[in-house]
């Protein structure tokens, strides 16, 4: 040993002591007896337990019980380490911001459960000894610069459990499955992470949690995750994924917790979420939603609801209709909220806790709280409602619903600010009246595409209003609520129903006019003009007009697959078509000067991500969209 270091003691060292023989053990023990000698031998024992907790830890490094932690070792701080270890029995080592460091040069440890390496600028362990750490549950190597995950292991860490390789420069899991059997929690957070690989997590048949935040990924493929059959705890948040993509009819089913939040999601990801059946918590804040539409998502077991923090300007009805266990929603800082429909909960069971604070909503619906048990002020607060509106919603709601209305505020039409506990009839001017007036919570110059599925926003802020449409062609449409989309799943598409028109039950019309949106299933270029919404209660009347610029669609193939014979490209990927039965894709097939072929493709797709064409050499092909008869 170098001089000035203590050897770590450990229950195993030796000392030899000799006791007089033992005489009588009846009579009380003379000094220098076997009762002397065996207060000798435990305060030898003891004395040797103090000189290891003092003296016996390694210089640069702190012991408690059996963890070891290093903090900048010196190279000979460094070597003093691994001498010490070589006979060591340590649970848990720590090694942090250690020049040259590498877990090739650390001895078996067949007692050590956890080891942390951190800051050390580590080349990636490929070549680690199999079996060097036999008893590994939990391994950290985190802010070491590693590139890429060791297929090697599973190797040297054949008991492992936890793995985090967070903040770290990893860009790339490879196309090769990673062998981590035993493995129930990963952390890949903090990477450079772009692309997933599609077999990546097939041997990890125990994962339960992967943390894949913070990390460069454009958009989720479900079919990435799909052979992690127990994986139940999904981290995808802090990425710039812009599009879900649900290739598989079976991903991820037992996901229960899915973080999405802190992405670039402009609509919600409604289909593709739509078979994570057992999803139970769901977080898409701090995303650049900008409305949460009918239907918006079909998660039957889901409780909780995240939209916190986006662009959403509405919440159309039926918006949560299909989430029959969802028990608390989160709205709270969506500063562009307008409007919540009355029916956004329609069929809904009862919600527990809804927040809305700190949005631009001016009133609430008092239908709307037949749904919604719960309501705190600390939910509700920042908002600033119209007092003469917010106070009709008071006497006409029902006495279910629980809202502590101490930190809520409203505005006069003169710009006071009341607070809604204090707010009574007498505290109101006559001009304070609630009277109709209508929400327009999209600008009131619009842009729809040919071909899209659009809606013309336009609320009343009064129940049991009578409303009406006027269309660019002067056509004046009676309005009624909105109708709840079928609860079962979409299997018709345009070939059934172009070509086997009597096996469509009921047409569907292309155009509808509701108390709360004008909606096109299928925008045409002659959609283009000026709408007018109107809104009459009690003789009194509201107008505003909304002006809808439509314009053609880029239809944007991406080559997934080229060959020899044949280019495989994804045609529907930027299309926005949800009337599946009235659109398709029309390809026309040039070859030679007298041969035509045209062929009408599905926008159905039970995958819901895209279709495939497959396209021969040396042809000219013309693409575009094609609207059924029936539409």
């Amino acid at each position: 040993m170098p001089s000035g270091r203590s050897r770590p003691l450990g229950l195993h060292d030796h000392w030899l002591v000799r006791c007089p023989k033992l005489q009588t053990v009846t009579s009380r023990a003379a000094p220098g007896s076997y009762g002397s000698c065996k207060m000798k031998i435990l305060t030898i024992f003891l004395v040797s337990v103090v000189l290891t907790t003092v003296n016996g830890c390694p210089d640069g490094c702190t012991c408690q019980h059996n963890s070891l932690s290093c903090h900048w070792l010196s190279k000979q701080n460094y070597a003093d380490l691994l001498k010490d270890l070589t006979h060591s029995s340590i649970d848990s080592l720590h090694v942090v911001s250690t020049a040259d460091f590498s877990i090739e040069d650390l001895p078996t440890l067949a007692s050590l459960s956890q080891l942390t390496i951190e800051n050390c600028s580590t080349p990636d362990p490929w070549l680690v000894q199999r079996n060097r750490f036999p008893n590994v549950r939990k391994l950290r190597i985190i802010h070491s610069n590693i590139t890429s995950i060791a297929r090697s292991l599973v190797l040297a860490f054949p008991m492992l459990e936890e793995l985090d390789l967070g903040y770290n420069q990893i860009f790339s899991l490879g196309s090769d499955s990673i062998h981590l059997p035993r493995v129930k929690k990963l952390s890949l957070n903090n990477n450079r992470i772009e692309v997933l690989g599609v077999h990546i997590l097939r041997y990890m048949p125990q994962l339960l949690e992967l943390d894949l935040s913070s990390n460069m990924l454009t958009k989720l493929v479900t079919s990435d995750f799909s052979s992690a059959s127990t994986l139940r705890i999904l981290r995808i948040n802090r990425n710039q994924i812009k599009t879900i993509e649900c290739d598989t009819s079976t991903q991820m089913p037992a996901i229960e917790s899915l973080d999405l939040s802190f992405n670039e999601l402009s609509e919600m990801p409604g289909d593709g979420l739509r078979d994570m059946e057992q999803i139970v918590r769901l977080n898409l804040s701090f995303n650049p939603i900008n409305a949460i539409p009918h239907a918006a998502l079909r998660l039957p077991n889901l409780q909780v609801l995240d939209l916190s923090n986006t662009l959403a300007r509405v919440v159309e009805a039926g918006a949560f209709s299909y989430l029959p266990h969802l028990h608390t929603l989160h709205l709270q800082n969506n500063k562009l909220l307008l409007a919540i429909s009355a029916l956004a909960f329609q069929n809904n069971s009862i919600v527990f806790s809804m927040d809305i604070s700190n949005t631009a909503l001016r009133i609430i619906p008092a239908a709307m709280f037949n749904y919604v048990s719960r309501v705190d002020n600390k939910k509700i607060g920042g908002t600033r409602f119209d007092c003469g509106c917010i106070l009709e919603s008071l006497e006409d709601m029902g006495t279910t619903t629980m809202v502590d209305w101490d930190s809520a505020i409203c505005v006069t039409r003169k710009g006071a600010i009341q607070k809604i506990s204090e707010l009574t009839r007498s505290s109101l001017t006559p001009e304070d009246t609630c009277r109709p007036d209508l929400f327009i919570p999209q600008n009131s110059i619009q842009t729809a595409y040919v071909g899209d599925t659009y809606h013309i926003h336009c609320l009343s802020n009064l129940d049991d209003v009578e409303m009406s449409w006027k269309t660019p062609k002067n056509l004046t449409l009676h309005s009624f609520p909105p109708q709840l989309a079928s609860p079962l799943p979409r299997l018709d598409y345009f070939t059934s129903s172009l070509f086997e028109p009597a096996s469509v039950e009921k047409v569907i019309n292309r155009t509808k006019a509701t108390t709360e949106y004008f909606g096109i299933d299928v925008v045409l270029g002659f959609d283009n003009g000026t709408y007018e919404c109107t809104s009459r209660k009690d003789g009194m009347s509201a107008s505003k007009r909304i002006h809808l610029i439509v314009k053609k669609p880029d239809i944007v193939l991406n080559a997934t697959h080229v060959g020899v014979t044949s280019v495989h490209l994804a045609w529907n990927k930027n299309l926005h078509v949800q009337a599946v039965d009235k659109v398709a894709l029309q390809v026309v097939t040039y070859s030679g000067s007298d041969f035509k072929r045209e062929v009408q493709l599905s926008l159905f797709n039970m995958y819901c991500s895209y279709n495939l064409i497959n396209l021969s050499p040396d042809k000219e092909y013309k693409i575009c969209l094609e609207m059924g008869s029936l539409a």
